[in-house]
């Protein structure tokens, strides 16, 4: 028997459920967690006889269960919270309405080190050899990155600066959201952070053939719109945000597809829907293929873990366990949905007990400093935000493939890292603009009193 239409209601419940209970916050972990599976199993329907997957008792009862374990973890989570809330008008007090902004000559500077980026970044490319077109060149460039990566040049440093590029374009987002839709500023003041994150679009697209990258930065905005409005008073911004993402994403469909060549990939004719289920559905077919197979892996945690071994390799402590970050998955990638490798490691039981953990770490994340935290909040909280609103990409990507195995990676360590070092530089010159502020005001006061 075929489970998929079962498994795509019961998901669409899910989803509803969640909005119902959790006050159609919808940035919360439940809620982002059953629309990516939802996403994708309706994708998976529409592209039935394109993708033939058909879903098996097993992956059924797996992501069923795991699903409503998600669920109650963050309902418990969330009545424990919602007990013991701060209101916002007590977060109000002692919080400034003085925009974010980095310095003029910091802007100026990191526009000028995004452009040489990018230009030893196509020297990079025509290093490559490969001859022939751009479009050839980058096919060899991106087959380099994959599999030759030290022959690859100015590989480590261009490596270094896209770290920090990812991490001020996150800080960047907040800064233009925060600025031109809570405190209502002129967007044209704003022309150089948005052609700085023109410049990391180009950065990522040529340089790590990242369309991925690109699709992140989007999403990581609109997640932050909505955790800056998430307020009942503001929630219509929220739906007028969505209603208008709507013609943007049947939009960006086709641009997907179709510039999947200059991001390196092999040039063949694509079609559109059949290509973005592929992409979008191939986890959901290498479970059910392989629900035979439970716990595949040799090593305790080889592939759920594999960024951890991968880092305790480079000191010796691993050598005798074989890297599978990356392995190949029958007909469509290397997707397994997130709760793809859980299962190839420790079987269903492993499955539920990492959904439970996930849900847990989100849930509080959220409740403790989003959920019921004014957008005029305490510094501590603005990092806050930025923060799960870069972590929570994990969950938007849930249905797709396991992107809770990547934030164990040193990569993404040292990107937080720099994402709070960034914040903290923003804050600081806040602060000061804060300080004169203040110090005008009482220039003033002292001035009417004599």
């Amino acid at each position: 028997m075929d489970y998929h239409i079962p498994l795509t209601i019961t998901y669409i419940f899910l989803f509803i459920v969640s909005l119902c209970f959790f006050q159609a916050k919808l940035i919360s972990p439940s809620v982002i967690f059953s629309c990516s599976f939802s996403a994708m199993l309706i994708l998976s329907l529409i592209s039935k006889e394109i993708l033939d997957i058909s879903v098996n008792w097993i992956t059924f009862s797996v992501f069923s269960v795991a699903g409503l374990i998600f669920f109650f973890t963050e309902l418990v989570v969330f009545l424990f919270f919602h007990g013991i809330r701060i209101s916002a008008s007590q977060r109000l007090s002692g919080v400034s309405f003085v925009p974010f902004e980095y310095s003029k000559q910091f802007r100026i500077f990191w526009i000028f080190v995004l452009i040489i980026s990018i230009g030893f970044t196509f020297l990079s490319i025509y290093a490559s050899g490969g001859g022939g077109s751009f479009l050839h060149r980058m096919q060899t460039y991106k087959n380099m990155l994959t599999y030759s990566p030290d022959k690859v040049k100015f590989r480590f440093a261009l490596n270094q600066i896209r770290k920090i590029a990812l991490a001020l374009a996150v800080i960047y987002n907040y800064v233009l959201i925060y600025n031109v839709t809570v405190l209502r500023r002129n967007a044209h003041q704003y022309f150089d952070y948005i052609f700085s994150q023109i410049l990391f679009v180009i950065l990522m697209f040529f340089g790590a053939g990242a369309r991925q990258e690109v699709v992140e930065l989007i999403v990581n905005a609109a997640l932050i719109y909505i955790a800056l409005h998430i307020r009942k008073s503001e929630f219509y911004k929220i739906r007028r945000m969505i209603w208008r993402m709507i013609p943007a994403i049947a939009l960006a469909m086709p641009i997907f597809t179709y510039t999947a060549t200059w991001a390196g990939r092999r040039n063949i004719k694509r079609k559109v829907i059949e290509y973005i289920s592929k992409y979008v559905c191939g986890g959901l077919y290498a479970f059910n293929a392989h629900t035979n197979e439970p716990m595949r892996t040799e090593y305790w945690g080889q592939s759920s873990f594999a960024n951890v071994y991968s880092f305790l390799r480079k000191f010796g402590l691993a050598e005798n366990v074989p890297d599978i970050a990356y392995h190949e998955f029958d007909r469509y990638g290397n997707t397994v949905t997130m709760f793809g490798r859980w299962y190839e490691d420790f079987g269903s039981a492993g499955v539920f007990i990492m959904t439970f953990l996930v849900a847990l770490f989100f849930s509080i994340f959220f409740y403790r400093f989003i959920a019921f935290s004014a957008p005029h909040s305490s510094p501590s909280h603005h990092l806050a935000r930025i923060m799960y609103c870069k972590l929570l990409l994990a969950l938007v990507w849930a249905g797709y493939d396991d992107r809770i195995r990547p934030l164990f990676a040193f990569h993404t360590l040292v990107v937080l890292i720099l994402i709070s070092i960034s914040y903290t530089i923003c804050a600081s010159s806040r602060l000061q603009r804060l300080k004169r502020k203040i110090g005008t005001i009482m220039i003033r006061e002292e001035v009417t009193i004599s």
